[in-house]
């Protein structure tokens, strides 16, 4: 009740302010000016400014200006001058009246003031209780005089203050027919209102009772969002009809099939025989029966009508002779074939009682060595041991020296003398031990005995050495086996020629030479002068000096060494023409140290020719007619558009 008396309060005011204002206006003169109030925004409890603005008018002096506002909505608490205008008489102490006196009193003022823009600043703060919306801030510009005391009118545009509140909104939708909101639960402010989003989802569903009674379920359409029925439609589900099961239902004379859902029974009929058929066979074997079922079956739903069993009598073995190592019984020997058993050619049994040979005996290997007695001697087979006939015979014997033990140059031989057989060696009558003395000569090795420095020959029965022989290796070609770096020593190698001893060194770490001028040199291609860097390595014995790009020996004839201390190296640039463009690393060695730099190979692009070009003076006589001629039908062209 006290809020709706403030609102019907607060628009009578507003009106009577609008009424006094236009009553005003019809009376007077034409506005010389503006005078705004401005529109804040700002929430119960807060403080909210309002400026009081001056525009387009012709100067003044003085002015008096009214400030009207609901006192129940709001409460003036400070009021400042912008100090744009004359002196400014308000008591700030008393901001309670309402409406509020503004005063700018001109009296000591030479001249008028042409001032447009914020002439005061007025601070309300909104009440716990204020009505939600515009407050409006009224005002009124009286006894506005310029400096020759004439009147000023100005157009008065009143100001507002509207109060807000963060809302809250409802969690149910509102909704009617097109659309659906949320409302605030404090000032009816609708948020989010849209047009309904439609879907379909069924309801009540009843699924048909039967194969034969049909079932139903509504239809509803509704907003996805807000839940908004627009419409329910009642539709039919139909009946699915039997569903006869693919499998026969049978007895011992009859079949028929059955519904699945309802169990319903479709047509009887009678079994129909078929030709009888052949199961559960069993093969005989060579040792076991075999058997089968002999079955009737109906051709229409394929139950058993009749079943009888029969037996197939045991095959017994079927032996055959194969010669497979699988069925050896023996390897053939020196005069026998190789022995087989005999197998069954359906199963796996091998008899062992029925054999049979394949293939030719081996025959007799005679031994090499005689067998011997005090008459004669004879060959033995070393297989089986029999005697060979046909090789016995008698010794013959002769009387023969025997060496037990060969003399050499170190020690006397040992002998006997015997009767021995010419043929098989066999000896009798041996007398004792004889002597023979040791050889003067010694037998020396074709190789050679060596150490670090020497090589030698030594005699192969007593070891000795060969002192005629001894002599210091002769070096071959050495051989670099890992080249030093700064870091690390090398390794090379030499053979000697004669004896072949192989000969190792240690290369000792390579010094490390500063550069001194030309590191990172830069040579452009087409350059007439080449890459030139100076190095600590020594001049004296520049033929030991190597040049190295990127790991790779340089052609002597690619480069020039100057210098009387230290080593210059030029690199001309007709071979640094060959590289392509890229940084190198260069090396210069003396076999004692390395110096190392950089440089870099560049393109030069070539510039652009724009010089005009010359040429035949026939054929630019013809180009410039045929431009006058594009001319001249370009203007034709262009002068019939226009027309």
């Amino acid at each position: 009740m006290k809020n709706t008396l403030k609102r019907t309060l607060t628009v009578l005011l507003a009106l009577m302010l609008v009424w006094a204002a236009c009553s005003v206006a019809t009376f007077a003169k034409d506005y010389d000016g503006t005078i705004t109030a401005s529109a804040a925004t700002a929430k119960p409890g807060e403080n909210v400014d309002v400026t009081i603005t001056l525009g387009e008018h012709p100067g003044l002096v003085s002015l008096q200006i009214e400030v009207g506002y609901d006192a129940d909505a709001l409460t003036l608490t400070g009021v400042t001058d912008a100090g744009n205008l004359s002196t400014f008489e308000v008591d700030t102490e008393n901001l309670t009246p309402n409406p509020f006196t503004l005063t700018w009193n001109g009296d000591l003022e030479k001249k008028n003031i042409t001032y447009n823009g914020v002439i005061a600043t007025l601070t309300f703060k909104v009440k716990e209780d204020a009505d939600l919306g515009d407050q409006v801030i009224t005002i009124r510009s009286f006894d506005a005089m310029n400096y020759d005391m004439d009147d000023v009118f100005f157009n008065d545009v009143n100001g507002k203050v509207t109060v807000t509140h963060d809302h809250t909104w409802a969690d149910e939708w509102s909704k009617d027919e097109t659309n659906h909101w949320k409302v605030c639960t404090a000032c009816d402010a609708k948020d989010g209102v849209a047009a309904h989003t439609f879907t379909t989802r069924e309801e009540n569903r009843v699924e048909p009772a039967d194969c034969t009674t049909p079932g139903s379920y509504d239809l509803v359409t509704y907003c996805s969002v807000c839940g908004y029925v627009k419409s329910t439609e009642n539709n039919t589900i139909e009946a699915p009809g039997h569903s006869w099961a693919a499998a026969w239902t049978t007895d011992a004379n009859q079949h028929w099939h059955v519904c699945t859902v309802c169990n319903a029974i479709d047509t009887k009929a009678d079994h129909t025989a078929s030709e009888a058929v052949k199961e559960n066979g069993t093969d005989a074997t060579c040792t076991t029966d075999g058997s089968y079922d002999l079955v009737t079956y109906c051709s229409v739903c394929s139950r058993e009508m009749d079943k009888e069993h029969k037996t197939i009598n045991k095959l017994g073995h079927d032996l055959i002779e194969e010669a497979k190592d699988e069925y050896k019984v023996s390897d053939a020997d020196c005069t026998n074939a190789a022995k087989y058993a005999k197998h069954c050619s359906r199963c796996d049994f091998v008899s062992e009682e029925e054999f049979f040979y394949s293939g030719e005996p081996k025959g007799h290997t005679w031994s090499t060595e005689w067998t011997t007695d005090g008459n004669a001697h004879w060959l033995k087979c070393t297989v089986c041991g029999a005697d060979n006939v046909e090789s016995y015979a008698n010794h013959s014997f002769e009387e023969t020296k025997v060496i037990d033990k060969p003399a050499t140059c170190g020690e006397p031989g040992e002998y006997h003398m015997a009767d021995k057989c010419t043929i098989c060696g066999f000896e009798k009558n041996p007398s004792g031990t004889k002597y023979d003395p040791p050889t003067e000569k010694h037998i020396w090795k074709e190789t050679w005995e060596s150490d670090a420095s020497d090589h030698w020959h030594i005699c192969s029965v007593c070891g000795n050495a060969d002192k005629a022989s001894y002599a210091e290796h002769t070096k071959g070609d050495e051989i670099i086996d890992k080249e030093p770096t700064t870091e690390a020593e090398g390794a090379k190698h030499a053979e000697c020629t004669v004896c072949g001893y192989i000969m190792q060194e240690t290369i000792a770490k390579l010094k490390t030479y500063d550069v001194t001028d030309g590191n990172k040199a830069v040579f452009k291609k087409g350059a007439k002068s080449g890459v030139k860097v100076t190095t600590k390595v020594p001049a004296n014995g520049t033929a030991n000096i190597e040049v190295k790009v990127n790991g790779a020996v340089v052609d002597p004839a690619n480069y020039e060494l100057t210098g009387d201390s230290d080593v210059t190296v030029t690199l001309k640039p007709e071979y640094l023409e060959t590289l392509a463009k890229g940084e190198y690393k260069l090396e210069v060695s003396d076999g004692v140290g390395v110096a190392t730099s950089t440089f870099t190979v560049e393109e030069v692009k070539a510039a652009e020719d724009k010089s005009p070009k010359t040429g035949n003076p026939v054929l630019f006589w013809v180009l410039l007619a045929l431009l006058a001629n594009a001319v001249l039908v370009g203007s034709t062209v262009y002068r019939k558009k226009v027309r």
